[in-house]
């Protein structure tokens, strides 16, 4: 295929190397002829693509049409290529400015941007040597601050939390390789079940950023990938997960600790690494949750009629709304059923008493 690629295209074969990921498009020859790739480096004379077997070939420009060469000069100068590599989005973290603009247009205040700075600062002041947090339960503690600095934009480039950032990964993946994928403070303890997803989400986000920015972290990629196998491996039977991974519980889970499977499989699945049987996982799990949504939009616990909330408020419909955006994107109906339960029945103010802070961190997410 690639020396047949390079007569038709008139490209030269390039050497077999890791690339920032690119952007797929069209590309029409002089001939006419047509083919899809993605483009992963564009200079003043050539062009650089891969197909999806992972060769890589250069292309002179004077072998493509005009418009295809205009295309992809104008692309060139685009933010869109500029910021190619990360999600729709991502880019706006990455700058005071950006982030600045964002939350003005959406609503907010310059003090939402001073108060994440001041947690991420007090988290940076309070991180162990070990690049973990807290004195209990530090897997669940440190992916979810890695999560903050990424939600941020942090990267290990970052100049005032990058060592923040590196060292956090860095404990993370040495839970993972030592415990062959378990991402556990403790395996023993039941609830273990929530800090894997949790680090796994926070693994998966860190080799996004790390594989785009061309940043090589010692086994960072195997850590996701054993990590994300994990919870593909341990699915319950009913389609969500339970306590300690049991996969024969006659409970047969909850959609608190589905969410987080749920959400760091989809993590996992952004980047490049592949999982066994992952899309299979991910229908069964949309199964099961949509078995737990109530004919208001809400989310129940185990089921659609069981609630946590001593009020009788679905309080996890927003982990219902995250589950269905990775495994039924498509089910409109139900996500907005859920989104409209959320703004008519949630508690969103801090000041009442019953305001549920989990409840809410997913419902900011949704």
């Amino acid at each position: 295929l690639g020396a047949v690629l390079a007569i038709l295209l008139g490209a030269l074969p390039a050497v077999a190397e890791k690339h920032s990921p690119g952007i797929w498009l069209s590309l029409v020859n002089n001939d006419g002829r047509t083919i899809r790739a993605e483009v992963i480096e564009i200079g003043d004379e050539s062009v650089r693509i891969r197909r999806k077997s992972g060769e890589t070939f250069e292309i002179k420009l004077e072998n493509l049409a005009a418009a295809t060469a205009l295309d992809l000069e104008t692309l060139r100068g685009s933010e869109r290529w500029k910021f190619r590599p990360f999600p729709d989005g991502w880019h706006r973290r990455v700058t005071r400015e950006g982030r600045r603009k964002s939350i003005a247009e959406r609503g907010g205040t310059p003090e939402c941007e001073k108060a994440v700075e001041e947690a991420l600062w007090w988290l940076g002041i309070n991180q162990k040597k070990d690049g973990s947090w807290d004195e209990s339960n530090q897997v669940a503690m440190t992916g979810l601050a890695l999560l903050a600095y990424l939600g941020h934009g942090e990267t290990p480039l970052s100049e005032e939390f990058g060592q923040t950032v590196v060292d956090a990964m860095v404990y993370l993946i040495d839970v993972a390789i030592k415990q062959k994928g378990r991402l556990a403070t403790d395996p023993k303890d039941k609830h273990w079940c929530y800090e894997h997803g949790i680090a796994t989400q926070a693994l998966a986000e860190a080799f996004m950023v790390c594989d785009r920015l061309i940043i090589n972290i010692p086994n960072l990629e195997e850590a996701v990938q054993g990590a994300g196998q994990w919870i593909v491996d341990h699915q319950h039977k009913s389609g969500g997960w339970d306590y300690g991974y049991d996969m024969d519980s006659a409970r047969g889970g909850d959609l608190s600790v589905t969410t987080w499977q749920v959400t760091a499989l989809g993590a996992v699945l952004r980047t490049r690494v592949e999982l066994r049987n992952a899309r299979e996982c991910l229908v069964k799990a949309g199964r099961y949750v949509k078995k737990c949504q109530a004919e208001n939009g809400g989310f129940g616990y185990t089921t659609a009629k069981r609630t946590i909330d001593a009020a009788g408020v679905h309080t996890l419909t927003g982990a219902g709304i995250r589950c269905l955006q990775v495994c039924s994107p498509r089910d409109a109906g139900e996500i907005s059923a859920a989104a409209g339960y959320i703004t008519k029945s949630a508690v969103l103010d801090p000041e009442e008493s019953r305001f549920p802070l989990y409840a809410h961190y997913h419902y900011c997410h949704a």
